[in-house]
């Protein structure tokens, strides 16, 4: 067996020769690991302030479908970087979502704009006329219609803006919305008669209370009359129906109000609830397209809610499509 000896200050260290090679060995593996491991570092550190850098810009401009890349191949940092992209991609989907809504709310609100513009034309109009004649009933009924016109304008736009605001909390008491129907359709029935429309009107004629707001569901019922003398075709029909379960909070009020309708289509019915909406057919029709926005608001700041249905209808040999809206509230016992 070989032997070398090693020297340390005045003692002698006497090993045998493999050990001490092993060792030396094992310090150069050591050695040469430490060394990858930092040159891998010194890599790493580059790329990820390349990374960062690439951040910054996409950061600067998130219009732009771009994504995050690692120079260097790490599996970790790749799978970091992967979930990176991901909430980018989730980012720039809702910046573009948001870049189309906020277009077609222009184009809405130029659409209401000419809406609340056109009325005061027309009074501006006739008052420079009677300016310079004498007083014409004719032209005061118009300029009272046209005024009026734009008051319901306006007053849907600012109901719009309170509900939307966050600043109005109805005060909820117990109602009786059989009689607050009954009510509100005597006063509004006028809209169904100049439109020509047949009403088919079940009311009940005991109490049926809930939980609610009598002026808030005034101004649904008034809503959902305008918009079946805007949009009915020939006939309108109104209905309550009262669901009992076996526990008091379970049971629930519907009231349903069905027109049949060739003014709306299939397809306008997932956005009959979108602010400013209103159907190609029926914009010379007046209105803002607030009417049912604002109802189902109202509804639901009082527990209950809005649904929209849509059907075909057989009557005699002409098919009809039937649009249906059902309110639905809360009963109180």
């Amino acid at each position: 067996m070989i032997f070398l000896s090693l020297s340390a200050g005045s003692g002698t260290i006497t090993c045998p020769a493999g050990l001490c090679l092993t060792a030396v060995y094992m310090a150069a593996v050591f050695l040469a690991a430490a060394l990858i491991a930092g040159i891998r570092l010194c890599i790493l550190k580059k790329a990820l302030r390349e990374t960062g850098e690439e951040l910054r810009e996409i950061r600067e401009d998130l219009s732009r479908n771009q994504a995050v890349r690692l120079p260097a191949p790490d599996r970790d940092l790749e799978k970091m970087l992967e979930e990176i992209n991901h909430c980018l991609r989730d980012i720039q989907e809702e910046r573009n979502r948001y870049a189309r809504r906020e277009k077609m709310f222009q184009s809405q609100i130029e659409a209401v704009s000419h809406d609340l513009r056109t009325p005061l034309t027309v009074i501006l109009g006739y008052l420079r006329i009677m300016k310079k004649q004498e007083l014409n009933r004719e032209i005061l009924d118009t300029i009272i219609r046209r005024a009026e016109s734009m008051e319901k304008l306006t007053e849907q736009l600012y109901e719009y803006a309170r509900l939307g605001a966050g600043d109005y909390e109805p005060e909820c008491t117990v109602i009786d919305a059989g009689k607050i129907l009954r009510e509100t359709f005597a006063d509004h029935c006028i809209a169904l008669e100049n439109a020509g429309l047949w009403a088919d009107v079940c009311f009940v004629s005991h109490p049926v209370l809930v939980q609610g707001n009598q002026e808030a569901l005034e101004r649904i019922f008034a809503n959902l009359i305008q918009n079946a003398a805007r949009y009915a075709y020939s006939r309108v029909s109104i209905s309550v129906r009262e669901t009992e379960c076996e526990g008091a909070d379970d049971s629930r009020l519907e009231i349903i109000f069905e027109n049949d309708t060739e003014k709306i289509t299939a397809g306008d019915v997932p956005c009959l609830f979108e602010r400013f909406y209103m159907s190609d057919s029926s914009r010379s029709g007046g209105g803002t397209g607030l009417g049912l926005t604002v109802a189902r608001m109202l509804a639901r700041k009082m527990g209950g809610d809005l649904q929209a249905e849509y059907s075909g209808e057989e009557s005699g040999q002409v098919s009809r499509p039937v649009i249906r809206f059902i309110l639905e509230m809360k009963r109180f016992f």
